[in-house]
Formats: structure tokens, sequence, C-alpha cells
């Protein structure tokens, strides 16, 4: 009976990083939230964000540990033997020629041995390290590539709970309006001089406009939600929102703008770091068939309880694999280049898309430009006839139906341009996305506070 025992020494290194806590949500206390700081917050506590880190860790990681195995592995072994000397008495022919068995055979043996093993020429295992080098560099971009878009989402939100505001600030002073000329009427029904239709049609648009205040209201208060799961932070809908919706331009041209996103743009880093692995994946099989060599080397003691002195060996060799047929050479290296292929159809695809989103998202923007001013021009005009319109009620050279129908375009006037300018606030976003030039620097100023 024999009885083996082998030790092996390693090192397991195990690292994690999660500064906020598993699943940690914070509470957002402060009276008022910069478009800054909400971006701040997504950076930091977006679970989406957190995830796309980990798995640009993890792409990290396995280039690391890709490179390093072109370095010497260094291994230590120990082991124990026991052999039955009883047992082998029971073997056909076994003579013992007058020795006992403990004599004839040792019947313990340890040995311990150090093995060290380089790759001197392997690659194979080069380029693999190449294919996820570029693999990490492409998870990386990918990375900026959902921030980017988490930055856009997180200004949206932002801006359309800012024009919810105001235009649950402009209801309610058209409720109060309507209020107030609600009463007008009332005394004016009682001494006659209307009749009861004109109050029944104030009542009718004041519940109207109370409708459309609660649907605003609902609204908002869905938009909170959304920037709390964008933010990753618990936020108070009381919290005001620093608010700045005005005219905004920006200072760099059309064909500059095509040069900077076609070298910096975070989607097409990604595709070209995704060809750069494909491209390696196919060195990979190329190297199927060149031989790979490693140098070995074995530093070995071996000792036993009839041996008197320990026996230490030596080995040192070189190590050629050849590999002569692999069956699946044929289809991977096709497979191999169709990826090679594909991808550069899809960075090609890209790059062509690139002139024509930056042109675009400037179109884009003169247009919310101009609809800003006109808008504005309106809602002055607006209030201008709302005015007066009053003016000629309060003597009698008007109807009410003249007063409400001004009144509601007062607010329509009024929506409208704030609608504008949060047209116009997308739009320049949308253009330092299509630049690949999203950053909270340059998001932030949108909000006007810094």
């Amino acid at each position: 009976m024999a009885y083996v025992i082998v030790a092996a020494v390693g090192v397991l290194w195990w690292g994690m990083s999660d500064p906020g806590g598993l699943w940690a949500q914070e509470q957002y206390s402060e009276p008022t939230l910069t478009l800054r700081t909400a971006l701040e917050l997504a950076d930091r506590h977006s679970p989406l964000l957190s995830s796309e880190r980990s798995l640009t860790q993890a792409a990290r990681a396995g280039a690391i540990a890709a490179e390093d195995s072109l370095f010497p592995r260094l291994q230590v072994t120990g082991g124990y033997l026991r052999d039955d000397a009883q047992e082998k008495l029971l073997i056909r022919r076994t003579r013992l020629d007058g020795l006992s068995a403990d004599e004839k055979f040792n019947s313990e043996i340890y040995d311990f041995q150090v093995i060290l093993n380089y790759p001197i020429f392997a690659p194979k295992i080069s380029h693999q390290a190449d294919a996820e080098e570029a693999l990490a560099n492409a998870v990386s971009s990918k990375e900026l590539v959902t921030r980017d878009r988490l930055y856009i989402a997180v200004v949206k939100t932002y801006y359309r709970i800012l024009l919810l505001s105001r235009s649950i600030r402009a209801v309610e002073a058209s409720i109060e309006g309507l209020q107030e000329t609600r009463r007008i009427i009332e005394r004016n029904v009682d001494l006659g001089r209307l009749p009861p239709i004109a109050l029944l049609r104030i009542k009718t648009r004041l519940s109207k406009v109370e409708l459309d205040l609660l649907n605003l209201t609902n609204d908002q208060k869905q938009q909170w939600l959304t920037l709390e799961a964008l933010v990753g932070t618990d936020l108070d809908q009381n919290t005001e929102l620093i608010e700045e919706l005005t005219l905004q331009s920006v200072d760099f041209d059309q064909e500059s703008s095509i040069q900077f996103a076609l070298e910096n743009r975070p989607d097409i880093q990604a595709l070209q770091y995704s060809l750069e692995r494909a491209m390696a994946s196919e060195r990979v099989i190329g190297s199927t068939y060149i031989p790979v060599v490693n140098l070995t080397l074995n530093r070995s003691r071996y000792w036993g309880n009839n041996a008197p002195d320990p026996v230490d060996d030596l080995f040192v060799g070189v190590r050629f694999t050849v590999p002569l047929y692999d069956p699946t050479y044929s289809p991977k290296k096709s497979k191999a280049a169709a990826n090679v292929a594909a991808t550069r159809y899809r960075l090609s695809q890209l790059n062509n898309n690139v002139q024509a989103e930056v042109l675009g998202a400037f179109l884009d923007m003169e247009k919310a430009q101009q609809a800003t001013k006109v808008t504005e021009y309106a809602f002055q005009l607006a209030k201008e006839a709302f005015r007066l319109e009053q003016k000629r009620f309060e003597i009698g050279h008007s109807t009410i139906n003249d007063v409400l129908q001004a009144q509601a375009d007062l607010l329509s006037a009024e929506l409208g341009n704030a609608s504008a300018l949060l047209k116009l606030k997308f739009a320049v976003a949308r253009l330092f996305q299509v630049r690949g030039d999203v950053s909270i620097d340059n998001l932030a100023p949108l909000g006007g506070v810094q």
C-alpha cells in the first residue's frame, strides 16, 4: 500500500474596491442642487457606471495576467511516500536474497523540489497578451461611452425638472389670475352686468388649468425618481434646482469639431481597440504551428529512512513544443479573419457617420437658438397683450372671453419659451457628446452656477 502526500505553495492576491460600500445609497440633504453636483453624484454613485468600472478593472487584471504569462514561473513542491514492504512480498517472483523487507525496500521517502519554468520563445502567448491589452482598452473606452450617456441623461432629466418647475409656477400664476378674474365676474353677475354663463366659462377654464397643474406635478415627481436612479442617490423632491435657462452658444466650428470627434470619441476608440484585439486574436491563431520554447530548471532533494545521505538532483533543460496537426485551425483562422473584416467595416461606418452627426448637432443647435429668440419675443408680446386686454375689460371694451384667451395665449407663450430654452440646452449637450468632449466641466456651465 502506498501513501503519497504532496504540498504545493502558491500566492493568491485578491483586490476589491468599493468605496461607497456594497449597495450603498447616499442621502442628499442639501437645500439646493446644481447641475455640477448632480453630475458628480452620478459619477460617484451610479450603479451603472460602477458596474462598467468593475468590468474595466476585471479586463485590466486579465491583461496584466496575460502579460505576466511571459515571465518565469517558480513552483515549490514537497512530497512524502511510504511503501509497505509486506505487500511487496505478495508480488509474484519477489526475492529477498537473504535481506529483510526493510533492507530490501526503503519504507519512507521524502522529496523537496524547486521548479523554474521560463518561456524563452512563445509568440502565441505574446499575441494573447496583446489581445487582452486591446480588450482592456476597449472595455475602458466603452466605460467612457456609458459615462457620457449617463451624463447626458442627467443633464436632460435635470432640465426637464427645471422646465416642469417653471411650467408649474406659470400655471400657478395663471390659476391665481383666473381666481381673481372669477371674483370680478361673480361681482358683475351679482350686479346683473354679466350673464351667468360668463361665470360658468371662467370656472370651466379654471378647472382645466388646475388639471394641467396636477399633471405637471405628477410628471415632475416622476422625473425626480428618474434623476435619483441616474445619480444613485436619494434626493429630497423639495430640493431647489439652481436654474439658468438662457440663450447659449459655443465657440468651436464644424470642421475642427469633426476632426476632434474622429480623434477623441470613446465609441470610435472602443472600435479601434476592438480591431486591435481582433487582429491580435488572428495572430494567436496564426501562431498555432510556431514552436514554443521553454527553459526548465528543477532543483530537487530526496531522502529516506534507509538512505544514509540525501540525494540532490539538478536538472536544466530546453523543451520544444510543436503542434503537428490541429483540425480546428482552419475554421478558427477563417473566423478570426472574418471578425477582423467585420470590425473594420463597423469602424469605417462609424467614421463616416461622425461628419453627419456633428453637422446635424450644429444645425440642431442653430435651430434651437433661433427658436429661443422667437419664443422669447412672442412671450414678451403675449405679456403686453394680456395686460392691455385686462385694461380693456376693466373699462368694458372687451369681453371675458377675450381676457381668458389672452391669458391662455400668455401661458402658452411662456411655456413655449421655456421649452425652447430646454431644447437649446439639450442641443448643446448633444453637440458635446458627438464631439467626444463630454465632461463635468463642459456640461456644468449649462446650469449657469459653478
